[in-house]
């Protein structure tokens, strides 16, 4: 099936004003879930999140399709007609192609990260979480990227990569300062640094399960308080 690529507009333009968008149109998202078996892909970006139907591929879309990892969070372009059924919004698609190396994105990461300034210019080792999550039991992002960050002498940081997505309701200034409040109460691992994207938290040697042992004290009537009092000034409550 041939097709010609339509006008560019973003996942958000697509869901607030389906109607408008009576040719053609191409996003570029980040694929965060891929069915082959209901013939359906969703996208993100910017917050918002825009549902794929993937039937009415041709073959070599299918086969870039069948080759994306989630994991790997990887960005597409994606050509197609918007539609709208009742109140499902959704673009149905014709043609996808990946819009940026997921392997020259991450190796972009990993520099950034291993610049950060509080390795204080020591040399570091930085790794996907991806390529260590069986080892120290990772559960696998859907809303940011992982990285795992070891020092000389074997010291471990985990690094967490995310925008805001206000359509999901993700908040990283809140994530952050949750997880100050957790450190401090001794739920969670210390936190070494934060940027508006970023987190950077101490690793336990046997992964984030290491800190398990210590949440039933901290659940006990009474051990909570601390935490919520760290919350409640911010406005997180």
């Amino acid at each position: 099936m041939s097709t010609s690529a339509g006008a560019n507009v973003t996942l958000r333009a697509v869901i607030l004003d389906p109607l408008s968008h009576k040719d053609p149109v191409t996003v570029v998202g980040t694929v965060v879930l891929v069915d082959l078996g209901i013939e359906r892909m969703d996208l993100s970006h910017d917050g918002a999140k825009l549902a794929v139907q993937l039937d009415h591929l041709d073959e070599a879309s299918r086969r870039v399709v069948a080759e994306l990892s989630v994991a790997d969070r990887p960005q597409v372009s994606v050509n197609g007609a918007v539609r709208k059924q009742q109140r499902r919004t959704f673009l149905q698609a014709v043609s996808v192609s990946m819009a940026h190396s997921p392997a020259g994105r991450c190796a972009a990461m990993v520099e950034r990260i291993a610049a950060l300034p509080c390795w204080e210019g020591e040399a570091v080792e930085v790794k996907p979480a991806t390529a260590v999550a069986q080892e120290l039991a990772l559960g696998e992002g859907r809303t940011n990227q992982n990285f795992v960050v070891r020092r000389r002498g074997g010291a471990g940081h985990f690094v967490r990569v995310g925008a805001d997505l206000p359509f999901f309701g993700v908040s990283r200034a809140r994530e952050q300062a949750a997880s100050r409040a957790a450190a401090a109460t001794g739920l969670a691992p210390a936190v070494v640094l934060t940027s508006e994207d970023l987190l950077v938290r101490e690793l336990p040697p046997c992964g984030p399960a290491a800190m398990l042992p210590r949440c039933p004290a901290a659940l006990r009537p009474g051990g909570c308080k601390p935490l919520h009092q760290r919350l409640r000034p911010r406005g997180l409550a």
